[in-house]
């Protein structure tokens, strides 16, 4: 793994997903809870992200991992991935997640948890500069617990 002050250099460039030290430095910065902004490249995931497109990725618990969510991935032959995930499964005892590309017609491909490096929550066009936002909007039930602790906090203090 590449020192600290080597990985500096890519601040002034485009992080792109092909290149070679890119899960090191994405490993980095999401472990410090920093979003990471990727250009994709290939054209695994069309329509949804163009070749092109800015994606901005953030660090995620993998408990927090749900079907229809676009993540990075780090494959086990040491190669960084941004594929839909389209179902959790468990398999003796872990849990997988099964990764497919928006383009892809072949059944996906089950990955450990642990292989996930981020979410992607936005999306930039790379042609119109539009921003698209998916980030989720948290449950009824999480709303609803953080209006009643909010309410009752205010009440104590």
């Amino acid at each position: 793994m590449p020192a600290f002050r080597e990985m500096k250099t890519y601040r002034g460039q485009r992080l792109r997903l092909d290149l070679p030290d890119l899960l090191e430095h994405a490993r980095f910065e999401l472990s410090r809870n920093r979003p990471l902004r990727l250009e994709m490249s290939g054209p695994t995931m069309r329509p949804t992200i163009e070749e092109g497109d800015i994606l901005t990725i953030e660090p995620v618990e993998v408990t927090a991992v749900r079907p229809q969510d676009i993540v990075l991935y780090a494959t086990s032959s040491g190669t960084a991935v941004v594929q839909r995930v389209i179902a959790l499964e468990e398999r003796a005892g872990c849990v997988y997640a099964i990764m497919r590309g928006d383009r892809a017609e072949l059944p996906g491909t089950p990955i450990a948890l642990h292989q996930i490096l981020g979410r992607v929550v936005a999306i930039e066009r790379r042609r119109s500069g539009r921003t698209i936002s998916l980030k989720r909007r948290p449950s009824l039930r999480m709303r609803m617990w953080d209006f009643f602790r909010r309410l009752f906090r205010g009440r104590r203090g």
